[in-house]
């Protein structure tokens, strides 16, 4: 190439330049592109109308293909000032992107919202309290649920078919009413159930004590273990 032929090519570039430029602050981005793309094609090595290509990529939103163009500034030998930094600023771009865009998806994959598990926590604690285990099967938890529900159930039905606890219950009463355990007044002392209808009535208020405090601590590690999900899936991106 001619000196006359260089200095046309330079002429030109630097018009495209102007051109991309006045299209850009105009608004008209597609045109700055393209006058971009032309100097380029003319000069590869052009720097200027690298950098300037990126900005206008940034602008209408091709984050990938301006990254493209930052890196290949950023691995000259002399990279422009500002390359690096444009470089870095449009990655974090790009990872809140993928950010967002798994955050979508993580909605479409889990629609329940916050509010709905809200709820689901206050159904699964009432259930409980109305009937130990049945908190927990309503959490999909159907091991738990029933290990939990048939101790209750065997406990409560022990302890109701059992004499000594109508026996119990009527001398307390009397205790309470009378200040005497049996109506011929011979002794104020209760006489209290067996050991083994204690360890039934130990065994079913142990598991309605559970099954209450066992579904907000559930709920609380499913949600620490789906956050460590989102965070696992955002550090990947």
């Amino acid at each position: 190439m001619s000196e006359a032929e260089d200095i046309q090519r330079r002429v030109e570039i630097d018009r495209l330049l102007s051109a991309a430029n006045a299209y850009r602050v105009k608004g008209d981005l597609l045109g700055a592109e393209n006058a971009c793309r032309s100097a380029l094609r003319m000069d590869s090595e052009n720097d200027t109308a690298r950098e300037l290509l990126g900005d206008v990529l940034r602008s209408i939103g091709k984050l990938d293909d301006a990254q493209e163009q930052y890196r290949t500034l950023v691995q000259r030998a002399k990279p422009p000032s500002c390359a690096e930094r444009k470089y870095a600023r449009v990655a974090l771009e790009i990872a809140e992107r993928e950010r967002e865009r798994h955050e979508v998806e993580e909605a479409f994959a889990h629609p329940e919202s916050k509010e709905e598990a809200g709820r689901s926590a206050g159904i699964a604690l009432g259930l409980s309290l109305i009937a130990p285990g049945f908190g927990q099967i309503y959490l999909g938890e159907m091991l738990k649920g029933c290990i939990v529900a048939g101790a209750f159930l065997l406990s409560l039905i022990a302890v109701a078919v059992s004499s000594e606890t109508s026996s119990f219950i009527l001398q307390t009463f009397r205790v309470i009413t009378s200040g005497r355990a049996n109506p011929d007044g011979s002794t104020l002392a209760l006489q209290w159930p067996s050991a083994w209808l204690l360890l039934f009535f130990g065994i079913g208020l142990f598991s309605y004590v559970y099954s209450v405090i066992d579904v907000p601590v559930t709920i609380a590690k499913r949600e620490r273990r789906k956050q460590k999900r989102a965070d696992r899936g955002s550090d990947s991106q």
